[in-house]
């Protein structure tokens, strides 16, 4: 249970996300950010999520929204959620080491160890190929760890 607890704070650490829309639905998506994060400064996590999700339909190339709610969903312990809107952001911008990482952050609380390291593996060759000295070296460290745990049994 602790080793869960330290990857989903490690990962969580490591998050952020861009965008590649134009300039007015960038402007536009930022409006449904900034009124989704007062929502949840407030307390009233299912109206955020309903703008976060309008947020999507009316930009559906924007990476932002879907990127917070995944993230918001993954810390919820709603992991089948998050890893739909983390895979869609990984469509989107097959570069995004962060999402590949959360995402495999996800599968690895699911016991699915096996799609967890995918994805972490696929955040470490980002990270380099980005020449991300620190997100490279975490995301490295957390594969490690999911390797080393991948032959043992479960525990709870």
């Amino acid at each position: 249970m602790k080793t869960k607890f330290c990857l989903v704070l490690s990962v969580l650490l490591l998050a952020g996300c861009g965008s590649s829309a134009p300039a007015a639905k960038k402007e536009e998506t930022k409006n449904f950010i900034t009124k989704g994060t007062a929502l949840l400064k407030q307390g009233n996590v299912a109206e955020a999520v309903k703008v976060f999700q309008e947020a999507i339909a009316r930009n559906p190339r924007d990476t932002q929204a879907p990127f917070i709610l995944a993230q918001l969903f993954m810390q919820t312990g709603n992991y089948g959620p998050a890893i739909g809107y983390f895979t869609k952001v990984t469509q989107l911008d097959p570069e995004n080491g962060q999402a590949y990482l959360l995402l495999g952050g996800c599968y690895d609380l699911l016991g699915r160890k096996d799609m967890a390291i995918e994805n972490v593996q696929k955040s470490v060759g980002i990270f380099q190929k980005q020449r991300d000295e620190q997100n490279f070296k975490q995301s490295v460290a957390i594969l490690h760890t999911l390797v080393e745990l991948q032959g043992q049994p479960k525990t709870n």
